[in-house]
């Protein structure tokens, strides 16, 4: 008889489970839910306040102040629901099939233009360089022959305008203040021989 009620002591007690560890978990979960219905409840009744009630009389005005019109355009969109919705419905189903197939080729076409433009601007570039050198090139070489002619008219005799050039060229290329620091030192050189 002990032997009976001691098995049926150890039947009745429930091994512990993983349940009793998840209840704490359980009851913050309830909480948090109770809090976002708490939220949603306000945002609700907000919603009601500020537009529900205030379109409601409106509505209601209007069906007391033209009975016949309201109640044409109540039927009306009873009877148009059904049909705006199907179209809403396959509209953004089109916009998002269509406009994601198009999205990706107009990308793929777009990459594909402005890459081989990028390439033909790149070339241009090259072409515009070249002919910019050889344009100022020619410029450089015309006046550097106006200026030798000159020159060379100018001064008493042909040393002379020769020196006279390389100056005006040299300060061309090299800049006037490199020049003048050579004339400069040039003329405390000859200023500093001592005189026969």
């Amino acid at each position: 008889m002990s032997h009976s009620h001691t098995a049926q002591t150890i039947k009745s007690e429930k091994p512990p489970t993983s349940s009793d560890n998840l209840e704490p978990y359980k009851d913050q979960v309830m909480k948090d839910v109770q809090k976002v219905q708490v939220v949603l409840n306000e945002k609700v009744e907000i919603a009601r306040k500020h537009y529900v009630d205030p379109a409601q009389e409106y509505l209601v005005a209007q069906a007391h102040a033209r009975p016949i019109m309201t109640s044409l355009l109540g039927v009306f969109f009873a009877l148009s629901f059904f049909p705006i919705v199907t179209f809403v419905l396959f509209s953004l189903g089109a916009i998002l099939t269509v406009g994601g197939t198009a999205l990706i080729i107009s990308l793929a076409i777009l990459t594909f233009v402005i890459g081989t433009a990028v390439t033909l601007l790149i070339g241009t570039l090259f072409v515009t360089g070249f002919l910019s050198l050889c344009a100022l090139g020619w410029v450089l070489a015309i006046y550097a022959l106006v200026r030798l002619g000159q020159n060379l008219l100018h001064e008493d005799n042909t040393v002379e305008g020769l020196k006279s050039y390389y100056a005006e060229m040299h300060g061309l290329v090299f800049g006037t203040h490199h020049h003048g620091r050579s004339e400069g030192s040039n003329r405390n050189n000859v200023g500093s021989h001592p005189h026969s």
